[in-house]
């Protein structure tokens, strides 16, 4: 397992900054017995023990066989691992590395998007995949206890591109430009319901917004969610502004009154 000390949501994590996997030399005992008890075919990848959580002391349990990666939640039942959950689809599939991480208690987290910091408090578990260089993260995702039960956080699925659950909104943050916005997440966060190969990577992507063709520097075009009060009217342009023209000979225009 890995060990995310100090930053939460940075983008680019190098891999050289972090602790070393779990030693899949010296697995515990109790986890030998569960993976020989386990379907034929799997291998484990990584695991890392945590103390206390809502659901006693679990080990958490990364393996792979030769069509998928699976993630599993065992709970220590009488000195024996009992699986309470496990997901195929909550996790990334794709690249190869693949290992588990938590940010470990006490350490202040910094939230890339508005600068907020919150302290985490261990009751957390995530998997990460590098990119083909071992330099950063290509793909990730994190779960934490909440509200009586194991519910995602945030995710990445992409090097540039990270989003973060925050109550009942997603929000969606990229290295190039910053925030690119927040709306109200239509996803499952329940890791027994996460498709994470059907999570949104972008705000257009999770509103249903229309794709803006993708270009640099301070005149790019870039969405953002607003809201129109109703009972208003607003001229409609051929461009992003009034410099533009009005469409319609002068006279487009569309109403918040419906």
């Amino acid at each position: 397992m890995r060990y995310f000390a100090l930053v939460m949501l940075l983008l680019v994590l190098p891999c050289a900054g972090l602790a070393a996997q779990g030693d899949l030399s010296a697995v515990p005992v109790e986890l030998e017995a569960y993976m020989a008890q386990s379907r034929t075919g799997n291998t484990l990848v990584d695991y890392l023990e945590l103390e206390n959580t809502p659901d006693g002391d679990v080990v958490i349990v990364l393996m792979d066989n030769a069509t998928e990666r699976i993630l599993q939640v065992c709970k220590r039942v009488d000195g024996v691992l009992k699986t309470d959950i496990s997901t195929v689809l909550g996790i990334p599939q794709e690249g190869e590395n693949a290992y588990l991480y938590t940010y470990e208690a006490g350490r202040k987290m910094v939230r890339d998007w508005d600068g907020s910091t919150w302290t985490s408090d261990g009751l957390n578990f995530g998997v990460a995949v590098p990119d083909v260089y071992e330099e950063t993260i290509e793909s990730s995702v994190l779960y934490a206890w909440k509200d009586g039960g194991i519910f995602l956080v945030s995710y990445r699925k992409n090097v540039g591109c990270l989003v973060d659950i925050v109550g009942d909104d997603a929000v969606f943050y990229n290295t190039s430009f910053g925030l690119e916005g927040r709306t109200k997440r239509t996803m499952a966060t329940d890791i027994r319901l996460v498709d994470f190969e059907a999570l949104p990577w972008t705000l257009s992507q999770a509103t249903g917004a229309p794709e803006i063709p993708e270009a640099q520097g301070m005149l790019a075009l870039r969405e953002q969610p607003v809201t129109l009060e109703p009972g208003h009217s607003y001229e409609v342009c051929v461009g992003p502004g009034r410099m533009y023209a009005r469409a319609g000979n002068g006279k487009a225009q569309v109403s918040t009154n419906d």
